[in-house]
């Protein structure tokens, strides 16, 4: 049989790799000044866990079914009270499926007067929905095919391994008595060739799928791992009326996931034992003198204790592969909705075993973190209410939209659904001033019921406080590397795909050889065929998580950026100043990033410009009239701060001027439509 086309088709799969790879991270780059569009956000779903969050999670989606097919034409107004009734559900359950749908396709949201969401979809945006939906079956079918064949193919040199050593051991003993030495040596230094031969086609994987394609930092492991910090967290005391609780008191328990299982017994090369090993007779002769014999009775001895360490050493590592097999299928070390931020301090490294002989489920991991990356644009960060309820409880029971600005680094609309959402999760109320800038106040007694003060941490990936003004790499992160910020991924599981790479890869090519010999066809053409492609769907697997983690990386820079030009603007207001010189802040910022790539200078200043247009900034114009782009003019933004916060006690918590929850008009304080317009027309 002709096996060229096959082999043709295995050589071609690195490039195609880099292709698809490039083609999928391109898919969502983010434009110069847009970073605040993948800022963490508030999940949809609440962060349940175990067995109340899948039957959470089933019920979400089945609910997001339901509207998919009730939405099929387009629907204007939709309202999760309304909706709960028509489909007989609970309202929560509709409010979080509907949260799910805001990410996944375009929505135009309007808010009233009564914090009453109206969801406005396209017609063409639901059948797209829908469409992929339709498709994600057969993919994931053919996904569970590629997990089981490239899981096979990280075991089987381990396995193959093993398996020589005992054909050794049955060849040393079925054969003649003097031939035994000689077999033993032979078999422990093909064994020591095949792991060698492996190790070496693990390297060579890990250059060529190297990104090639795309800009970033290079990656890196953490040095160690962070310490969870401490977290808000409701008294033990509190009660709360409101079964969604869960989003208001997050779990002080570290979230950290996909730690490194390590593999038991070490892998060793019995070639050492025997480096000056043929001082035994060769000569062959009867007259072997007893001392000669009794030599190579001992050296016999050894070769089968390494044989059986080696075996024993499959078994081992055979045992834990299953293990983390079974850890990924029952999803036991999920990493949850944390965001990119508390990934990078608290990931654990994983064991150097693990690194260059994968034992759990890496496809089934990998895609998980791929599928969170490029379906939900939006980083998912569960401790972002407990901290905007804290600010809220620092400010005196409530808290502006533009205070969610400057703290989170959403965008004006995305802090008012930010804002909202709280509002129904806690009995809020809203509130709109004569300006236009929206306001949430929240009950006092709900707000006492919250243990835990305001960090001086501003969520940063890669960045610290240094000083006053100036910045630093945080501590417990490699020089001039950046660790993986996509959540459930380490630089150390982009290793061990490698290492999965090149089994598959060999398990294909010994697959094509044998199938060759056979005297079948189809046999050998549809057997081929699906070797290669599982081997080629691996190898872009992994080149697909190179770069996706290298390009999110680079996101993780740029909110960093984001964060440091934001804190660097309370810090202006804080002091009382009346300028500040962004660009100035933004060289601070990027000095902190030590030995990481420089960020090109047009996209610092379109993320300086999309600042300035989500607060209504405008540059300052000195005296010769000639406005600098980089020197804006603070004191419109102190004095709607000072307004917002007076406002926020005369008005907000005066129940005579609160809303009235019961009267019938309900207008439409906010829409999402008007706000991007208003932005676009700024920046």
């Amino acid at each position: 049989m002709n096996v060229t086309p096959f082999l043709i088709a295995l050589l071609a799969s690195v490039p195609l790799a880099h292709l698809i790879a490039w083609i999928l991270t391109r898919s969502r780059r983010v434009s110069p000044g847009a970073i605040r569009e993948i800022m963490p956000v508030l999940p949809a779903a609440r962060p349940v866990q175990g067995n109340a969050e899948r039957r959470w999670n089933a019920r979400i989606r089945r609910a997001e079914s339901a509207l998919l097919k009730r939405f099929k034409d387009g629907v204007k107004g939709a309202e999760a009270s309304a909706l709960a009734g028509q489909l007989g559900e609970d309202a929560e359950v509709i409010e979080e499926a509907l949260a799910k749908l805001r990410e996944e396709i375009p929505c135009r949201l309007r808010i009233t007067a009564q914090g009453r969401m109206l969801h406005d979809f396209e017609a063409r945006d639901v059948a797209a929905l829908r469409s992929r939906r339709a498709r994600s079956w057969p993919l994931r079918a053919l996904l569970l095919g590629l997990a089981v064949f490239a899981n096979i193919g990280a075991a089987w040199p381990v396995l193959a391994l093993g398996l020589g050593a005992g054909l050794t051991l049955v060849e040393m003993f079925s054969g003649p008595e003097e031939d035994r030495l000689v077999v033993g040596l032979i078999g422990l230094a093909l064994l020591a060739v095949f792991f060698v031969v492996n190790l070496v086609a693990g390297w060579v994987v890990h250059l060529l799928l190297t990104p090639v394609f795309i800009s970033g930092p290079r990656l890196g492991d953490l040095e160690a791992s962070e310490e969870p910090r401490k977290r808000a967290r409701r008294k033990s005391g509190g009660s709360s009326s409101n079964g969604s609780s869960a989003w208001l008191w997050v779990d002080p328990t570290p979230s950290t996931a996909y730690g490194g299982g390590s593999s038991g017994g070490s892998w060793f090369s019995g070639g050492s034992w025997f480096s000056g090993g043929s001082s035994s007779s060769s000569s062959g002769g009867s007259g072997d003198s007893d001392g000669d014999g009794l030599g190579e009775a001992i050296l016999v001895v050894i070769v089968v204790i390494v044989l059986l360490m080696i075996i024993a050493a499959t078994a081992t590592v055979l045992f834990v592969w299953v293990r983390g097999l079974w850890r990924s299928v029952t999803r036991r070390e999920e990493a949850g909705d944390i965001s990119p931020s508390d990934w990078v301090r608290q990931a654990d490294i994983i064991d150097w075993t693990e690194r260059y002989l994968p034992t759990n489920d890496l496809v089934l991991r990998t895609t998980r973190a791929l599928r969170r990356t490029f379906a939900h644009r939006r980083p998912q960060d569960t401790d972002m209410g407990a901290r905007a309820l804290l600010l809220a409880k620092q400010r005196g029971g409530a808290i502006s939209a533009l205070d969610l600005v400057l703290s989170e680094g959403l965008s004006q609309s995305e802090a008012i659904e930010l804002g909202v959402r709280l509002c129904a999760l806690a009995d809020g109320q809203l509130q709109m001033t004569d300006d236009g800038d929206m306001a949430f106040a929240f009950p006092p007694g709900l707000l006492d019921d919250i243990e835990g003060a305001l960090s001086q941490d501003i969520e940063a990936e890669y960045i610290e406080p240094a000083s006053q003004s100036g910045w630093q790499r945080r501590s417990n992160q490699p020089e001039g590397r950046a660790p993986v910020n996509i959540v459930g991924l380490t630089r150390g599981h982009l290793v061990a795909s490698d290492r999965l790479v090149a089994g598959t890869y060999s398990m294909a090519l010994v697959g094509v050889g044998v199938l060759s010999a056979v005297e079948s066809a189809p046999l050998f053409i549809v057997g081929s065929g699906a070797l290669t492609l599982m081997a080629i769907s691996t190898a872009v697997l992994s080149a697909t998580a190179r770069y996706a983690a290298r390009a999110c990386a680079h996101e993780g820079m740029l909110r960093d950026l984001r964060r440091g030009l934001l804190v660097s603007l309370r810090r202006a207001l804080k002091r009382g100043d009346r300028q500040l010189a962004f660009m100035d802040a933004a060289r601070a910022v990027e000095e902190g990033f030590g030995n990481l790539p420089n960020l090109p200078e047009r996209v610092v200043t379109a993320e300086i410009t999309a600042i300035a247009a989500d607060l209504d900034l405008d540059p300052l114009a000195p005296p010769d009239g000639r406005p600098d782009p980089h020197l804006f003019d603070l004191q419109p933004l102190h004095e709607r701060l000072a307004r917002l916060r007076a406002g926020n006690h005369d008005v907000v918590f005066d129940d005579d001027a609160a809303i009235d929850l019961s009267e019938e008009e309900d207008e439409v304080i906010f829409d999402t439509a008007v706000e991007l317009a208003q932005v676009r027309v700024l920046a």
